[in-house]
Protein backbone atom coordinates (compact mmCIF):
# COMPACT_ATOMS: atom_id res chain seq x y z
CA UNK A 1 0.00 0.00 0.00
CA UNK A 2 1.22 3.74 -0.42
CA UNK A 3 1.32 3.75 3.48
CA UNK A 4 3.40 0.99 3.93
CA UNK A 5 5.80 2.69 0.94
CA UNK A 6 5.90 6.06 2.76
CA UNK A 7 6.83 4.04 6.37
CA UNK A 8 9.32 1.94 4.37
CA UNK A 9 11.35 5.24 3.52
CA UNK A 10 11.74 6.16 6.97
CA UNK A 11 15.50 5.04 8.06
CA UNK A 12 14.20 3.55 11.05
CA UNK A 13 11.63 1.99 12.77
CA UNK A 14 9.11 3.54 15.20
CA UNK A 15 10.25 1.89 17.84
CA UNK A 16 13.36 3.11 17.31
CA UNK A 17 11.68 6.41 17.52
CA UNK A 18 10.27 5.66 20.53
CA UNK A 19 13.25 4.93 22.57
CA UNK A 20 15.63 8.06 21.27
CA UNK A 21 12.74 9.90 22.84
CA UNK A 22 13.59 8.37 26.75
CA UNK A 23 16.91 9.69 26.05
CA UNK A 24 16.23 13.43 27.13
CA UNK A 25 20.26 13.86 27.14
CA UNK A 26 20.56 13.57 23.74
CA UNK A 27 16.84 15.06 22.33
CA UNK A 28 16.07 17.31 25.61
CA UNK A 29 12.88 19.27 26.07
CA UNK A 30 13.13 21.81 24.06
CA UNK A 31 15.22 21.11 21.00
CA UNK A 32 15.13 20.61 17.27
CA UNK A 33 16.58 17.54 17.40
CA UNK A 34 13.74 16.25 19.85
CA UNK A 35 10.86 17.85 17.87
CA UNK A 36 12.34 16.48 14.58
CA UNK A 37 12.29 12.72 16.35
CA UNK A 38 8.47 13.66 17.96
CA UNK A 39 7.19 14.99 14.32
CA UNK A 40 9.03 11.50 12.57
CA UNK A 41 6.84 9.02 15.30
CA UNK A 42 3.78 10.93 14.60
CA UNK A 43 4.25 10.12 10.87
CA UNK A 44 5.01 6.89 11.53
CA UNK A 45 2.03 6.38 14.01
CA UNK A 46 -0.49 7.97 11.53
CA UNK A 47 0.96 5.41 8.28
CA UNK A 48 1.23 2.26 10.67
CA UNK A 49 -2.40 3.11 11.94
CA UNK A 50 -3.64 2.80 8.15
CA UNK A 51 -1.68 0.16 7.27
CA UNK A 52 -3.42 -1.42 10.35
CA UNK A 53 -7.16 -0.25 9.16
CA UNK A 54 -6.66 -1.33 5.35
CA UNK A 55 -5.61 -4.95 7.59
CA UNK A 56 -8.20 -4.78 9.00
CA UNK A 57 -11.05 -3.61 6.94
CA UNK A 58 -10.14 -5.44 3.56
CA UNK A 59 -11.75 -8.75 4.28
CA UNK A 60 -14.99 -6.98 5.40
CA UNK A 61 -15.72 -5.97 2.15
CA UNK A 62 -16.22 -9.20 1.17
CA UNK A 63 -19.21 -9.85 3.39
CA UNK A 64 -22.58 -8.57 3.38
CA UNK A 65 -24.21 -5.73 5.80
CA UNK A 66 -26.28 -8.46 7.26
CA UNK A 67 -22.75 -11.00 7.32
CA UNK A 68 -20.92 -8.21 8.98
CA UNK A 69 -23.47 -7.05 11.64
CA UNK A 70 -23.49 -10.96 12.56
CA UNK A 71 -19.66 -11.32 13.08
CA UNK A 72 -19.21 -8.15 14.84
CA UNK A 73 -21.45 -9.31 17.35
CA UNK A 74 -20.23 -13.15 17.49
CA UNK A 75 -17.22 -13.46 15.91
CA UNK A 76 -14.49 -12.93 19.11
CA UNK A 77 -11.81 -12.69 17.17
CA UNK A 78 -13.17 -10.00 14.74
CA UNK A 79 -14.55 -8.15 17.91
CA UNK A 80 -11.44 -8.33 19.86
CA UNK A 81 -10.16 -6.99 16.91
CA UNK A 82 -12.47 -3.88 17.06
CA UNK A 83 -12.30 -3.04 20.29
CA UNK A 84 -8.36 -3.35 21.12
CA UNK A 85 -7.27 -0.12 23.35
CA UNK A 86 -4.07 2.00 22.23
CA UNK A 87 -0.79 1.76 24.46
CA UNK A 88 -2.72 4.47 26.41
CA UNK A 89 -5.78 2.13 27.19
CA UNK A 90 -8.00 4.39 24.66
CA UNK A 91 -9.97 2.86 21.73
CA UNK A 92 -8.62 2.58 18.53
CA UNK A 93 -11.58 3.71 16.44
CA UNK A 94 -12.02 0.54 14.52
CA UNK A 95 -14.98 -0.62 15.72
CA UNK A 96 -15.96 3.42 15.36
CA UNK A 97 -14.90 3.44 11.93
CA UNK A 98 -16.47 0.15 10.98
CA UNK A 99 -19.90 1.06 12.48
CA UNK A 100 -19.76 4.72 10.65
CA UNK A 101 -18.07 4.29 7.59
CA UNK A 102 -17.88 0.52 6.38
CA UNK A 103 -21.39 -1.03 7.31
CA UNK A 104 -23.23 1.42 5.66
CA UNK A 105 -21.38 0.95 2.41
CA UNK A 106 -22.09 -2.61 2.52
CA UNK A 107 -25.47 -3.97 0.67
CA UNK A 108 -27.83 -5.85 3.52
CA UNK A 109 -27.94 -9.75 2.04
CA UNK A 110 -25.39 -9.29 -1.30
CA UNK A 111 -22.31 -9.52 -1.32
CA UNK A 112 -20.40 -7.11 -4.24
CA UNK A 113 -16.92 -8.22 -5.27
CA UNK A 114 -14.40 -6.35 -5.16
CA UNK A 115 -12.26 -5.07 -8.15
CA UNK A 116 -8.77 -6.42 -8.51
Amino acid sequence: TAAQRALDQFPNTLEEDIALLQNEKEYPSPSNQRNVVVMRKGEKEVLTFFIELQTLCQPLFAMSRKQLEHAMESDGNLKKILEQKDCEGQSNGFLLYVRNAIVPLLNMNEVVPLPV
